[in-house]
């Protein structure tokens, strides 16, 4: 069996701008020497007269998946780090002094050796092919009209998603409230994917080819209508998201909020995606590398208060939101935010 690819050096700095020719055949004993994090090598001797769906350290949604999904967290992720929480709380019709801490602390460290996907088609695919490494692809009406307060579908990340929430109603003597959140993500990984058509005449026409590396791909009717108080869709990237919520009504004395955001994202990573042999080719392909892409109707009518479609980045997201009325003394309100982000990608 043919094993025209492989990268011999796939992985090395230069690799990401090697010419056809790098590809080189290796031997079976050559393949059992490959040894790293998430390789996936998919050979296709004859062509694929079916829908084909290679993922590789990646999380894809299809058709009606999670489709009028109703929950408080949604979380898919593949080869991430990644958290939620939610702090809420309510006084209503108190006597004395309201006293309200929310405290939220995150860290999430993510390390991904290397995710590698090598597609081969020795012949003319006659199906829709999708080829994900290290991705997130919602087609067809997934995630479609889902309602969610955190949602969040990750690959090779390294994510955060907090909200503090505090109502204080009709009390007689003074509110304190103090929310206090920090987050940190850190996220160091490598990913590369070589898709090679080596057929005498790559007709797509009526097999379209999605190639994502270290990407957002949404088609389709994904996420239309969805409602969610945070949404992320995350590849390769270190995103925090927070925020602070306080809403006091009605109350006799003295009225003092605090709220504080620290947020810190760091992004290292290493992504390239190869795309040889192509040649005749008529119809659709669709290579995304370290990107984001959005078509047809996706997320058409969303609703959410924070919401973030990200790749090979590094990304802060925060709100600190106080309402005060109807006080009878002094109204006291401090907010911060302190936010870092530092991305380095190849």
């Amino acid at each position: 069996m043919r094993k025209h690819l492989l990268l011999t050096a796939v992985f090395g700095v230069g690799v990401l701008s090697l010419p056809a020719s790098a590809l080189e055949e290796i031997s079976e004993e050559d393949l059992q020497e490959v040894t790293a994090k998430g390789v996936q090598v998919i050979i296709n001797n004859d062509d694929p007269d079916e829908v084909q769906n290679n993922n590789n350290d990646s999380v894809q949604l299809n058709d009606q998946a999670q489709k009028d999904i109703l929950a408080f967290s949604v979380m898919n992720i593949s080869n991430s780090a990644a958290n939620q929480s939610a702090n809420l709380a309510l006084a209503d019709g108190t006597a004395e002094d309201v006293d309200i801490h929310q405290d939220t602390f995150q860290v999430a460290d993510n390390y991904v050796d290397l995710s590698l996907q090598v597609v081969f088609n020795d012949d003319d695919p006659d199906a829709i092919q999708n080829n994900n490494n290290a991705s997130v692809q919602i087609r067809g009406d997934a995630q479609q009209n889902a309602v969610s307060f955190h949602n969040l579908n990750a690959a090779n990340s390294a994510v955060n998603q907090a909200a503090q929430a505090a109502a204080v109603f009709d009390t007689g003597e003074d509110v304190r409230v103090d929310q206090d959140t920090v987050q940190i993500a850190i996220n160091d990984t490598a990913a590369g994917q070589a898709v090679v058509n080596d057929g005498p005449s790559a007709d797509l026409a009526d097999a379209p080819q999605n190639n994502n590396n270290t990407s957002v791909q949404i088609n389709d009717e994904g996420q239309q209508n969805v409602v969610a108080f945070t949404l992320a869709n995350i590849a390769g990237a270190a995103v925090n998201q927070a925020s602070n919520l306080t809403l006091v009504s009605n109350t006799g004395e003295d009225v003092d909020v605090d709220q504080a955001v620290t947020q810190f994202a760091s992004n290292f990573i290493v992504s390239g995606q190869l795309t040889v042999d192509n040649e005749d080719i008529d119809g659709i392909q669709n290579n995304n590398n370290a990107s984001v892409q959005l078509n047809a109707n996706a997320q058409q009518n969303a609703v959410m208060f924070q919401g973030m479609n990200a790749s090979s980045s590094a990304a802060n997201q925060a709100a600190n939101l106080t309402g005060v009325f109807s006080t009878g003394g002094d109204v006291d309100i401090y907010q911060s935010s302190n936010q870092t982000a530092v991305n380095t990608s190849f």
